[in-house]
């Protein structure tokens, strides 16, 4: 995974992959859904056999080069870290 080609194709991958969970649970908005899966994307990392490590490098990557450029209804500005869609708040873990 660290030296994929195209780490940020593989980002989007599987953080999509994470926001479609997050509507299968019962998230409707988008925005949530969207901000839910980007920090679920190490989790769901680990499960495809991958390290937390990496899990964490794909999360920062999509924040960093796809979230940064989303608008409504994808995107909120409680999407951050200790805002309120924030799944740790009180820690320094984001995404």
């Amino acid at each position: 995974m660290w030296r994929d080609k195209y780490p940020d194709a593989l980002a989007w991958s599987v953080e999509a992959l994470a926001h479609e969970a997050q509507h299968v649970s019962g998230v409707v908005s988008e925005a949530e859904a969207e901000c839910y899966g980007m920090q679920a994307t190490p989790r769901a990392v680990r499960l495809l056999g991958r390290t937390s490590a990496e899990g964490q490098y794909l999360a920062a990557t999509y924040w960093k080069h796809w979230y940064a450029f989303f608008k409504p209804p994808y995107s909120s500005n409680d999407c951050r870290n200790n805002g309120a869609l924030d799944l740790h708040p009180g820690s320094d873990v984001w995404p």
